[in-house]
């Protein structure tokens, strides 16, 4: 009688190579390479796993570690050992002393339920892209972080109060000077939240913070002027906030416009004597602006127009005037009245050189007429 004892065998044989065909094939579409050794020390390797580190070959853990410079040599045996000892796994970023590589590798323990064959493996993942990304990204940061500084460091030393809002409008930074104009230091303008108060304003006034949310709602630069005390000295100044975009906070900064003041009030000084002069001189004098408008005139110009100072006092338009003058018979009679009109009109705007010219009026009488335009503009 014959066994089947052989046959069976056979089929388990047949059954084992299709298995390890299977596995075979499915390791090669694994995407890592890998290297494991089972507790007989028997090796389970891939094809691409020597090639990837830089080694001719590599059969035992020691030829594994081998491949790393000695700081990561040591950090995998570590590793590995509570790997094959305890089942800890493992997962390190590393780099093969030879090539330009860097690797994660796993570290798994796996086997049967039955225990036997129980696999210490190693998987290897190539992140160099990762890794030098990820390098380039830390630099833009770095780069961004320096030009941060030395954007602040020259804000600091910019010699005028600056000061920067987060996007609730809060103060987060200021320089060395607005904490100087505020009498305290840096750290404590930020810890208070001290803001610019203008002398002798009130509180329902505007402040800068006021300003600070009219510059967000409209996103565009505000400011505002009055008094304030620097060391000792009573200053006119400009406040200005400029919002960085919507709902990003924004920037402020204050320049000193005290000698603009000083200016001003020395020019309306100067402006007023000379207004008085003229009110006493015998000659008939009269002012416009740039837009044509009455801006003074003297006794002797009401005297020799004839027209009532309580219309002159409307600061009327030249324009008006002339119609004026035309109603009481002071200015020359003309072919073309519109045209001399527009004549006066465009001498607000194109007249550069004095002007001068004899009028005869309708009375018989002649008048001699001077046109000088003004600096800052008018007649």
């Amino acid at each position: 009688m014959l066994s089947a004892a052989p046959f069976v065998a056979r089929k388990k044989a047949e059954a084992l190579a299709l298995d390890h065909a299977r596995l075979s094939a499915f390791s090669r579409a694994v995407p890592f390479d890998y290297c494991g050794w089972n507790q007989d020390g028997l090796q389970a390797l891939s094809s691409g796993f020597c090639t990837a580190l830089g080694a001719t070959e590599i059969k035992t853990p020691d030829d594994l570690f081998a491949c790393f410079a000695a700081e990561d040599a040591q950090k995998l045996r570590t590793a590995f050992h509570l790997l094959q000892m305890q089942g800890t796994d493992f997962d390190l970023v590393l780099k093969p002393h030879k090539g330009q590589k860097t690797f994660r590798l796993f570290g798994k323990r796996s086997g049967f339920e039955t225990g036997a064959d129980m696999f210490t493996v190693v998987w290897l993942l190539d992140v160099s892209d990762v890794v030098a990304a990820a390098s380039h990204a830390a630099q833009n940061v770095m780069r961004a972080e320096s030009r941060t500084e030395e954007a602040y460091a020259v804000l600091n030393n910019l010699p005028l109060p600056v000061w920067q809002r987060a996007a609730n409008l809060d103060i987060i930074w200021c320089n060395k000077f607005y904490a100087r104009l505020l009498g305290d230091t840096t750290a404590g303008v930020i810890a208070t939240q001290k803001e610019i108060a203008f002398s002798g304003a009130k509180k329902t006034e505007q402040t800068p913070y006021i300003l600070a949310q009219t510059a967000q709602t409209t996103q565009k630069t505000q400011s505002m002027r009055g008094h304030v005390i620097d060391s000792g000295q009573r200053k006119w100044v400009e406040v200005f906030e400029t919002p960085f975009g919507q709902g990003r906070g924004g920037i402020g900064h204050v320049v000193d416009v005290t000698r603009e003041e000083e200016w001003m009030t020395a020019f309306e000084r100067l402006s007023h004597s000379q207004r008085e002069m003229i009110e006493h001189l015998r000659t008939a004098i009269a002012m416009f602006d740039r837009d044509g408008k009455l801006e003074f005139y003297n006794a002797a110009y009401e005297q020799l127009t004839a027209i009532p100072g309580t219309w002159l006092d409307a600061k009327p338009r030249l324009v008006d005037i002339i119609d004026k003058l035309r109603e009481l018979r002071q200015i020359p009679e003309q072919a073309d009245f519109k045209q001399y009109k527009q004549q006066w009109q465009n001498r607000l705007t194109s007249l550069i050189d004095p002007y001068e010219e004899m009028q005869y009026l309708p009375d018989g009488s002649v008048v001699r007429m001077v046109i000088v335009p003004r600096p800052q503009g008018g007649l």
